[in-house]
Order: C-alpha cells, then structure tokens, then sequence
C-alpha cells in the first residue's frame, strides 16, 4: 500500500496518508471486479441467505 501512495503523490503532486486512500482502492478493485458487478446486476443474496454454489453446505446437510 505504501508503493500506492508513492504512485500517487508522484503522479498527483499531493501526499495522503494510505487510510485515506484506502476507499478509492475498494472502489477501484471492486468496479473492475466482473464476478461482483454481474451479482450486484442479478441481485445480491439476502443477508443471512447463504449463496447457492451448487455445493450443499455443511450447515444444511442432512448427513447428521
């Protein structure tokens, strides 16, 4: 993260301090990230709603 910031100031001619660049590089991997913006356009799983992986889960396998 700290070759980051470097990358920055030399390109920006600003220095910031890596906590503060930490979201625009959340934003950045997540808007290039293909897998999360074709769930976020299908609709995102309900909180507490586990995926389907078509692997069944641990949790609901009925092998108790």
């Amino acid at each position: 993260m700290n070759d980051y910031a470097a990358i920055c100031r030399q390109t920006y001619g600003e220095s910031e301090a890596v906590a503060e660049l930490i979201p625009f590089m959340l934003v950045g991997f997540l808007e290039g990230d293909r897998a999360f913006a074709k769930a976020r356009k299908e609709g995102l799983p309900r909180a507490g709603v586990p995926a389907k992986t078509g692997r069944q889960s641990a949790l609901t396998s009925d092998n108790t």
